[in-house]
């Protein structure tokens, strides 16, 4: 009896909590094996996160599995005929003789042995020492595959930097030929005595477009080639239907800002009114066999809603860019794709008048057409005295004035 009361104490609350504890049953990280002789603990992170703290006050997870071999429980491992463990790598399983589901009478004999007891027995120390080997283990592989998650997004981050820096890069090489290309185009403003703070310096247009004489003779021209329009596109307006109210009722006459051009069809005839054979092979518009894309570089919506009807009806390809910087870098991209330019002269981010002098500092094939408000532009004046500008498309205009612009670019079908 002597040496009963200096090797083991009487039973605490530990082993009556932990029974409790495995009786509750609604906790799916401890549970009793199936015979009802040992419990296990399936996920032990979760188990020190949830189930400790409401009955032990602590969630130290080591604490516990000594706790557990003070009182004389040992750590056991099932497997199953093919050797696999039942509980997985990760389960833990512990067992008492005396630790029975349904017999309780042996856990008053389950008694917490003394120090120097356990020293006596030695290897329980052992087995305490590799348990916590065994956890530290599982905490670094935990962690080594954290650290490969965070490696792997950390080069996927690099990656999406490297692509935004060079489309920065890009962008700013293009802003950078926009500003060179401005301050040339100043230049050559200020060398033909075009400064527009000298507004004295267009009186020269003003004239022509207020002179009486001027203007009586112009529209008489722009009448002549109207009518002679006009009964080209009889025939073909009498078999198709298009919803003319969606035009404006008013008459508008086109007059081109600048002589006309002399144009040569694919059989290199001259066409001095700026007319080629439409029934001959358009290479503008059918390139290496596919057909090119017209493209509207407008932020109006009813403009682009209206040019993007006629055109498709047409039997045309539309690509609609709402800005001048998007347009000049669609262009130095897609050039070839492109048979023709219609192009608002007040864009965003870049007015079209630059805009076309990029685009010609790389492209000096494809016709452009501006539309203007009908106001006086010195820059677009300069473009077409210049040949950076084929045709000015002024508002309000109808579709026998959109037709009258656009034909002499592209093969259309009948309209």
């Amino acid at each position: 009896m002597e040496d009963d009361k200096t090797t083991a104490t009487p039973p605490t609350e530990f082993v009556w909590k932990l029974y409790m504890m495995l009786e509750e049953g609604n906790d799916n990280t401890v549970f009793w094996t199936p015979d009802g002789r040992s419990f296990v603990i399936s996920d032990t992170i979760e188990f020190s996160k949830t189930t400790l703290p409401r009955h032990f006050r602590h969630k130290n997870f080591s604490s516990f599995v000594r706790q557990l071999n003070k009182y004389d429980f040992h750590k056991v491992k099932s497997t199953n005929d093919d050797g696999e463990p039942v509980y997985g790598e990760n389960g833990w399983e512990f067992k008492h003789p005396n630790f029975l589901q349904f017999d309780t009478s042996g856990i008053d004999s389950i008694r917490r042995k003394l120090p120097e007891k356990r020293r006596a027995e030695g290897p329980s120390g052992y087995r305490e020492l590799e348990d916590e080997l065994h956890d530290l283990k599982r905490k670094h592989e935990s962690l080594q595959k954290h650290f490969t998650s965070l490696s792997e997004d950390f080069s996927n981050a690099i990656g999406k930097l490297s692509g935004l820096q060079e489309s920065l890069k890009k962008k700013e090489e293009t802003m950078n030929h926009v500003f060179s290309m401005l301050a040339e185009f100043e230049y050559r403003f200020e060398r033909l005595g075009m400064s527009q703070d000298d507004t004295a310096s267009f009186d020269h247009i003003k004239r022509r477009r207020t002179d009486p004489s001027a203007a009586a003779q112009a529209q008489a021209q722009a009448q002549a080639q109207a009518q002679a329009q006009a009964q080209a596109q009889a025939q073909a307006q009498a078999t198709t239907n298009y919803d003319d109210h969606m035009w404006p009722s008013t008459t508008h006459t086109w007059l081109p800002l600048h002589p006309p051009q002399v144009r040569r069809d694919s059989n290199g005839k001259a066409h001095p009114d700026g007319h080629a054979d439409n029934t001959a092979e358009s290479t503008e518009i059918h390139q290496n066999g596919e057909v090119q894309k017209i493209l509207i570089a407008s932020d109006d919506s009813d403009c682009v809603k209206i040019c993007s009807t006629l055109l498709q009806k047409a039997g045309q390809v539309v690509e609609v860019i709402p800005d001048g910087v998007d347009a000049v870098e669609f262009l130095q991209t897609s050039a070839s794709h492109v048979g023709l330019v219609l192009m608002e002269t007040v864009l965003p981010r870049l007015d079209g008048c630059s805009a076309v002098e990029l685009i010609r500092s790389m492209n000096r094939q494809v016709p452009i057409i501006m539309i203007n408000d009908g106001s006086v532009n010195p820059k677009l004046e300069f473009l077409l005295q210049s040949g950076y500008v084929n045709e000015v498309l002024a508002r309000p205009f109808n579709k026998d004035d959109f037709f009258k612009a656009v034909s002499p670019h592209v093969s259309l079908a009948s309209y």
